[in-house]
């Protein structure tokens, strides 16, 4: 018996063991399927080598998940990258050397791939790269004028360029270009460095991005039943009635969908008073974001529509009035915008969030929607103008009855103070602070007091306690504030320290009618290409120059920082206020890199640009013409850093340097000349009436 029971522990004890090593053998084999799925999904695939020129290179790839952005040349140990977790990668990899073959990995900073291991897209097959390597041109001899490509695409939109030969099948090397806002680019053609015929080729254009567009899930549609207050009091406004503003939104749309201009208008204008807005402003914004809460368009055409174009907050949804007005009632609808009234400040920041300063086409669409909603202020305050505020205004106090007009009442403050050795902050209430400051009223009271900060339209309860407090954006200040009170709090900051910090941080700001050193965290419209505060106070003062265009070609430098009102100068402004010139064009990194010319259909063709000192220009006239341009003397601009191979710069702008070759433009044989191993100073360093803003251009190898 014994015995019989020892052999069945032993076969149980087996087959335990097989059972253990099979479950073993079983998480192994789940584990590397798991990790082999994982590595898989961050493989790269649709690898394209673009913009090869003799110094540097764009390589750019996608992978099934968001992936650290690196890539690795040769057997060296830098990494080139952002490190950006993405599915789209793109990484311009510089100083190279020419004609030279480099091999290079992928790496997500950990691993790496030396070779794809997914299928690559169908539409890319033709241009995509199966092994990871590229050999840089040679520095060529000499400069071509621009032989111009354009191509179309979606606007805005990366693609990669290529030139297909009909009857041989060879591809071109390839281009990468983002389209403007108008969908086009232009390329020069002597990129490709190809004698092909224009019979002999086909210009083939591809999305280097696919686009899928996800409806966010927290959008709620109320198109059967609104939620704003259907029993709000009955108002009135000195303009429109009710019942002209519900006949005027549904003309608004052609009588499209079912607005709720009607049953909501009391609401709006209720909330509007109590919130010191004016309720005009108000129902022009509603009316011109979404036709006055018409959700019942057609989805696919309109999209969902957002009550009060407040966007992408998810504390904000679509179709959601309540939170859509609450959230705009709060906002101050004071925007400061470089080149840009306040009114057109708001335009953009409003439609946009942004001041469009690179963007001077959607910049003038930004101004277009202000001159909408001013429209509509007229039409609803029957002829008013739209007032230079609308905020901040006074609260009524018979809060429920009809409100048609109001008068200014008694202003209470709360006058929030610091103490030098506290980082509390406490309220003093006054109940009417008259014309006085919060310092003049307490500053006898008490003493060491290290700030004042007044803060109106709350009441006394709510004022005399110690506040809770955050670093926040307070009008053109980095400030220690009441969080409750602030609308524009700055993130990852924990204390006043941390926030005094935060304000050494500085830009150019264009504020009260001039240029001003100021704290970086105050707006997004920080002037461009200035870096000091010298600079920043050197921009106040511009002064007008005049420049000579002979027709045909002219090589153009700067010896000042081109400037159109209060922003940078664009090729485009230029082109609109000058239409005699057909095109201009920038030289960087070896080729024409930027290029924008007249256009038939659009206001012009190409990639925008704005003008910078000592740097050389192309321009093409139909006749002779003398531009003037504003610009201020940056006098902390940098000599141009001469980069390997073909440099455009102001010809005055450099003296006692060492280069190869020097090209000018002449006009008696309209074409490009080259000098080698002689004196300069006939174009070089020597001012005189004929070199002044003559620009040349310098080799450097």
């Amino acid at each position: 018996m014994k015995k019989y029971s020892g052999k069945i522990y032993t076969q149980i004890l087996k087959l335990t063991r097989t059972a253990l090593f099979l479950l073993f053998l079983t998480i192994i084999l789940f584990v590397s399927f798991l990790n082999h799925q994982e590595f898989k999904s961050s493989s790269p695939f649709d690898v394209v080598v673009s913009d090869i020129k003799p110094n540097s290179v764009n390589v750019s790839w996608k992978t099934l998940k968001d992936v650290p952005t690196y890539i690795k040349v040769e057997n060296g140990t830098n990494l080139f990258g952002d490190g950006i977790p993405s599915t789209f990668h793109q990484v311009n990899i510089k100083d190279l050397k020419e004609l030279t073959e480099y091999n290079f990995v992928i790496s997500d900073g950990t691993r790496e791939w030396k070779k794809i291991s997914l299928q690559n897209s169908q539409e890319l097959k033709s241009i995509v790269k199966d092994k990871f390597y590229f050999i840089t041109p040679n520095i060529s001899e000499e400069i071509s004028l621009p032989q111009l490509l354009e191509i179309s695409s979606n606007p805005e939109e990366l693609v990669y360029v290529s030139l297909h030969n009909t009857l041989t099948g060879t591809v071109s090397k390839i281009k990468s270009v983002k389209t403007n806002q108008f969908g086009n680019a232009l390329i020069d053609k002597n990129f490709f460095n190809l004698n092909w015929r224009d019979d002999e080729y086909e210009i083939k254009v591809y999305s280097a991005i696919s686009s899928n567009i996800n409806m966010s899930n927290s959008i709620s549609a109320y198109a059967s039943e609104i939620n704003c207050n259907l029993n709000a009091p009955e108002q009135t406004i000195d303009g429109v009635s009710r019942e002209q503003f519900a006949n005027y939104a549904t003309r608004w749309v052609n009588g499209r969908g079912k607005n709720y201009a009607y049953e909501c208008f009391n609401d709006v204008v209720y909330r509007s008073r109590m919130a010191g807005v004016d309720p005009a402003f108000t129902l022009a914004v509603w009316l011109n974001e979404s036709s006055a809460s018409n959700y019942t368009q057609n989805i696919k055409q309109y999209g969902y529509i957002e009550d009060f174009g407040i966007h992408g907050l998810s504390s904000v949804p679509a179709q959601n009035f309540n939170a859509q007005i609450t959230h705009f009632l709060k906002m101050p609808h004071k925007s400061t915008c470089s080149g840009l009234s306040s009114w057109e400040s708001w335009g953009n920041m409003y439609r946009f969030g942004t001041c469009n300063s690179s963007n001077p086409s959607q910049r003038n669409l930004g101004i277009d929607y202000l001159k909408k909603t001013e429209s509509l202020y007229s039409w609803i305050t029957n002829g008013k103008r739209l007032p230079a505020v609308v905020t901040g205004l006074p609260i009524p106090v018979d809060i429920g009855h009809d409100l048609g007009n109001w008068t200014p009442l008694a202003k209470p403050v709360c006058c929030v103070i610091q103490s030098t050795d506290k980082e509390k902050l406490v309220g003093l209430f006054n109940s009417d602070i008259s014309e006085k400051s919060c310092e003049e009223l307490w500053s006898n009271n008490y003493l060491n007091i290290n700030k004042y900060i007044q803060i109106e339209n709350i009441n006394k309860k709510e004022c005399e306690l110690e506040f809770e407090s955050s670093c926040c954006r307070v009008g053109n200040e980095i400030m220690w504030y009441p969080t409750k009170y602030c609308s524009y709090k700055i993130k990852d900051i924990d204390n006043q320290i941390q926030c005094e910090e935060y304000t050494k941080q500085k830009a150019c700001y264009f504020r009260d009618h001039r240029f001003q050193w100021l704290p970086e965290g105050i707006g997004i419209d920080k002037s461009i290409n200035i870096n000091s505060e010298i600079q920043c106070n050197l921009r106040n003062d511009v002064s007008n120059h005049s420049i000579r265009l002979n027709k045909g070609v002219n090589f153009i430098g700067f010896e000042f920082t081109p400037s159109y009102n209060q922003d940078v100068l664009y090729a485009s402004r230029l082109m609109s206020i000058y239409p005699q010139i057909s095109l201009i064009g920038s030289f960087t990194d070896n080729e024409w890199s930027q290029l924008i010319s007249r256009s038939e259909e659009n206001p012009f063709s190409g990639q925008d640009f704005y003008f910078e000192q000592s740097r050389g220009y192309l321009f093409i006239v139909d006749e002779d013409i003398t531009i003037n341009v504003f610009g201020w003397n940056n006098s902390e601009a940098l000599t141009p850093i001469l980069e390997k191979g073909w440099n455009f710069i102001l010809s005055d702008s450099l003296l006692n340097i060492d280069i190869e070759k020097i090209g000018t433009w002449s006009e008696e044989k309209e074409s490009l000349s080259y000098d080698i191993d002689k004196e300069y100073e006939d174009v070089l360093g020597i001012k005189t009436e004929s070199s002044i803003n003559q620009a040349v251009f310098i080799l450097k190898k």
